[in-house]
């Protein structure tokens, strides 16, 4: 029976984790990648790019923390 549970968490935590992902990919396309700044030229290009690739890899360190603290909790849980 516990390692029924244990199962059934761990297949939560990836559910949790694979619906995040999709959500937080469904925001990057919606909000980040149509990002335009005023202007012309190299410099406008390359801050936007470096605009785009910060707000993505915060982004992304979100998901990630949020991802650790669903296994902390898991080991915390089972002491495992």
């Amino acid at each position: 029976m516990n390692s029924i549970k244990r199962a059934y968490e761990l297949i939560l935590i990836m559910i949790i984790a694979w619906t995040t992902i999709i959500i937080f990919l469904f925001i990057a396309d919606r909000y980040i990648v149509p990002i335009k700044l005023p202007g012309y030229g190299y410099m406008k290009a390359l801050l936007e790019s470096i605009l785009k690739l910060t707000l993505s890899g915060a982004l992304a360190m979100v998901w990630l923390q949020l991802w650790i603290q669903l296994i902390k909790r898991y080991v915390k849980r089972t002491g495992h």
